[in-house]
This record gives C-alpha cells, sequence and structure tokens, in this order.
C-alpha cells in the first residue's frame, strides 16, 4: 500500500504530526513556565508578609497582604468586566438553491419509488 496515489496522503499525515508534536512540545513548555511563575509568585508573597511581619506585627501584616490581594483581585474583576471580547465573525452564507431536477432523474427516483413500495407491500411492511 506504498503506491504513488497514497504518496500526498502520507505527506500529509507527516505534517499533522509534526505539527502535533511541535503543539505539545509548546503547550508543555507553557505549562512549566506557568507552574514555575505561580511558584515565584508564592515566594514574593511570603516574603512580602515577613517584611511587614518583622516590621508590624503578624496580624497587621496579615490584614495588610489580605487587603493588598483583594485589591489586586478587584482591579483584575474591574478589567475583565470593561473589556469587551472580539466580535465573532458570522458567515454569510447566500441560500441554497436547489437545482431543478432533469426527466432523467425524475425518472430514476420514480422508479426506484415504485420498485421500493412494491417490495414493502409484498413483505407486509
Amino acid at each position: 500500500m506504498t503506491g504513488a496515489g497514497f504518496q500526498p496522503l502520507q505527506a500529509l499525515i507527516g505534517t499533522a504530526r509534526q505539527s502535533l508534536r511541535t503543539l505539545l512540545w509548546r503547550g508543555g513548555l507553557l505549562a512549566v513556565a506557568t507552574l514555575i511563575g505561580a511558584v515565584a509568585i508564592g515566594f514574593l508573597l511570603f516574603a512580602g508578609f515577613v517584611a511587614l511581619r518583622l516590621a508590624l506585627g503578624p496580624g497587621v501584616a496579615a490584614l495588610v497582604m489580605g487587603a493588598g490581594l483583594l485589591l489586586v483581585a478587584a482591579v483584575i474583576v474591574a478589567i475583565a468586566a470593561r473589556s469587551t471580547p472580539p466580535p465573532v465573525p458570522v458567515a454569510t452564507a447566500s441560500p441554497v438553491v436547489p437545482k431543478t431536477a432533469d426527466a432523467a432523474s425524475m425518472a430514476v427516483f420514480t422508479a426506484a419509488f415504485v420498485i421500493g413500495r412494491y417490495l414493502a407491500d409484498r413483505r407486509g411492511g
């Protein structure tokens, strides 16, 4: 089955495999970078809390950190509420106008219908 007719199909499959491999590689790298970024943010928050704890005490440090994070979350929600997603393009398709059937097509359809009804009546259906 490696005839000349299958070469374009094999080339298409090879291209699809390479594209999938590239997509998975980039997706994996993005996932690792996201995880590292989340850990880094955690360390920064912890360092900020420790610094505030030494300066203000543990209770006030927790209050300041919580208020700051709540403020950041509120700003992000406000930005998300104001932004509008880009419009979805709507396909403008013209209505499909059925072709008029020619006489030969109508004769074949009618003959098939009559034969089908005859066979159905013969079987009792």
